[in-house]
């Protein structure tokens, strides 16, 4: 079916609500489908929405067909506004106690729905975020690895930020708690990391992150072996100081995610940096000083240890 609109004040209908923002995806939407048929969850607890965010290709048609035949799926047709308004437009009308995000080429494992809630009901009022693990698919060179955070997130629970500042949180592989009219939404004025960013900002009230062991998102590489142009220091310094800047802003106004908010500066510096995308070597002299100084009194309120 297709919806606009949606009454918080109604009671939740689902368990959970899948957000899917869709941009040009054509060739992955029956695989996609099909990982969502496959959940051992029951279709009454979960439903799929849908954005389209104005494809210029078959998605929209394939969308449409797709919910002809399935009651719990929901699509959202709109001109193109980018991938945070998307999302934003599938959970203003989410009418599950939670809410999950699934990128279109990408796929989760038959138990994720059912896990995840099960997990996110017995941890309570103590988080409002779940994560889970991934594994990363390279389809150039067949290997498969999984993120590095699996090292200390290790077993189903809830992890304090303070004591695990060093697990951030970088993707979407996540489930919020649906606050309805109280929602925090995606940025849609930032061009780069607003998905961590939008993840943090839900961390804040109970600065910890609640981890399900029994659930897998599947995240497939589609490499070319070059960046996207878009991504390079020359075009994208300002954009992300502005991230950097508006993390140490939440570091310093709450002390409990004070850590968090460094670590996250931090490995983001780490991996622009490791591949030369951090710093853009252009421009004059004082251009350069520009940029130098203010990258250097960002980083200067970060503590070394």
């Amino acid at each position: 079916m297709s919806v606009q609109s949606h009454n918080f004040n109604a009671r939740y209908t689902y368990d959970i609500s899948v957000v899917v923002p869709v941009y040009n995806r054509q060739d992955f939407i029956p695989t996609l489908v099909k990982s969502l048929d496959r959940q051992t969850a029951r279709k009454k607890q979960f439903e799929v929405i849908f954005i389209n965010d104005g494809s210029t290709d078959e998605s929209l048609r394939r969308l449409n067909d797709a919910i002809q035949t399935h009651e719990n799926y929901v699509l959202i047709n709109q001109e193109n506004k980018g991938v945070s308004a998307a999302r934003n437009a599938g959970m203003r009308v989410a009418r599950g106690r939670y809410i999950m995000f699934l990128d279109p080429d990408d796929t989760i494992s038959r138990t994720t729905i059912k896990n995840i809630v099960a997990a996110f009901d017995s941890f309570g009022d103590t988080t409002d975020v779940v994560t889970y693990p991934i594994l990363y698919h390279h389809l150039d060179t067949g290997r498969i690895n999984r993120h590095k955070r699996w090292n200390w997130l290790n077993k189903t629970g809830v992890y304090s930020l303070q004591e695990f500042p060093h697990i951030v949180q970088t993707t979407m592989y996540v489930c919020i708690r649906n606050k309805g009219k109280d929602a925090i939404y995606f940025p849609e004025d930032l061009a780069f990391h607003e998905d961590e960013y939008f993840i943090a900002q839900n961390l804040i009230e109970k600065a910890t992150i609640g981890f399900c062991v029994d659930a897998t998102y599947h995240y497939y590489r589609h490499d070319t072996g070059a960046v996207a142009l878009k991504n390079y220091a020359l075009f994208s310094f300002n954009d992300i100081m502005q991230f950097f800047e508006m993390c140490l802003n939440v570091a310093c106004s709450y002390e409990r995610m004070r850590d968090y908010m460094y670590a996250l500066v931090v490995y983001n510096v780490w991996v622009r940096y490791s591949s030369n995308l951090l710093f853009p070597d252009f421009g004059d002299e004082q251009t350069k000083a520009k940029n130098y100084n203010r990258l250097h009194d960002a980083l200067k309120t970060v503590p070394l240890h």
